[in-house]
C-alpha cells in the first residue's frame, strides 16, 4: 500500500496558479491515514497526518483505493 501513495506525486500534473489543497485519505481496514498536499507546482504525499487542516477527507479500504488509483 505504501508504494501506492509513494508514487502519487509522480503522477501529479499540477494545478492551476495558486491551487492548494490538503487531503486526508484514511484506509479504515487497515489502520493508516496519509496526507497529500497538492500545490501548483507539485504534490507531497507522507504517511501520518501533520496539524494542517484537511480540505478534504476520504475515508474507504484498501482495496477501494487501489481501484480508484487504476482508475
Amino acid at each position: 500500500m505504501d508504494e501506492a501513495f509513494r508514487t502519487l506525486s509522480e503522477r501529479y500534473l499540477g494545478a492551476d496558479p495558486g491551487f492548494d489543497a490538503t487531503y486526508h485519505i484514511k484506509l479504515g481496514d487497515i489502520g493508516h491515514t496519509w496526507e497529500v498536499r497538492a500545490t501548483t507546482h507539485g504534490a507531497r504525499v507522507r504517511k501520518g497526518l501533520t496539524r494542517r487542516e484537511p480540505d478534504v477527507v476520504i475515508g474507504t479500504d484498501a482495496a477501494t483505493w487501489l481501484r480508484l488509483r487504476q482508475g
